[in-house]
């Protein structure tokens, strides 16, 4: 969903794309059976060797060694530790029920919108015909309902 001239339009993006993370984490542990925490417990255990293979990278002659791989202009691939890291903070901000005291609906909007049964298997659904549906409310309103939602998210994953 777009949100094309809204004041908010860079927050709003950005709490999608977490989400969306979320969502990806969500099939990929019912698709493996694998909880994502083990991965990053052993992303935490090879950190040391990591931290000193970056510094030999930049210790090296060649100075651009650091920066072997990457385009001017192009974004920098997120790896999958740290995909996994913003899903388990978003997993953990959708099953604090405290955070979602008197904004309950906000989270079933959310959650339905993005692990709904009928989602792709590549992520998230993100079908407002099928979530107006579901939601029993006509598809124009869809668009403001999902955009309080992921506002009052975004508050939370600010905190």
């Amino acid at each position: 969903m777009e949100f094309f001239g809204d004041p908010q339009e860079e927050k709003l993006r950005a709490m999608q794309e977490f989400l969306r993370l979320w969502a990806w984490s969500q099939k990929e542990r019912k698709r493996t059976g694998i909880n994502p925490l083990y991965s990053l417990m052993v992303s935490v255990r090879n950190a040391e060797e990591e931290i000193k293979r970056i510094e030999q990278k930049a210790l090296d002659n060649n100075p651009n060694a650091a920066r072997r791989g990457l385009t001017l202009g192009k974004p920098i691939p997120m790896t999958r530790n740290e995909k996994q890291l913003i899903a388990h903070k978003v997993d953990s901000i959708m099953n604090d029920p405290e955070l979602w005291r008197g904004h309950y609906r906000d989270k079933e909007v959310l959650a339905k919108f993005y692990l709904d049964s009928s989602a792709n298997p590549k992520g998230c659904n993100e079908s407002v015909k099928l979530f107006s549906r579901s939601m029993h409310v006509p598809r124009w309103q869809v668009k403001n309902m999902i955009r309080s939602a992921l506002l009052y998210f975004s508050m939370l994953y600010g905190e």
